[in-house]
């Protein structure tokens, strides 16, 4: 499946709120300070995430490719 950035969206929040739970209740992060922070984890996974499924897709397309035998 081609990647989307609805997917990306979704799976860097999920992450950054799990990250604030965590900076809040077992860190004992200020709830102001962790947000910022959760913030800019979402801000940092949105290309990061992208790139990821990018190159997991190519590599899957291609390698599906070379098992059909149209290579290149």
């Amino acid at each position: 499946m081609e990647p989307s950035f609805k997917g990306v969206l979704v799976r860097a929040g999920i992450i950054a709120a799990v990250y604030y739970l965590f900076l809040v209740f077992l860190l004992r992060t200020e709830p102001s300070v962790a947000i910022v922070i959760a913030a800019l984890g979402f801000a940092l996974m949105l290309p990061i995430g992208w790139f990821i499924d990018r190159r997991r897709y190519r590599t899957q397309l291609r390698k599906w490719e070379e098992r059909r035998g149209g290579g290149g």
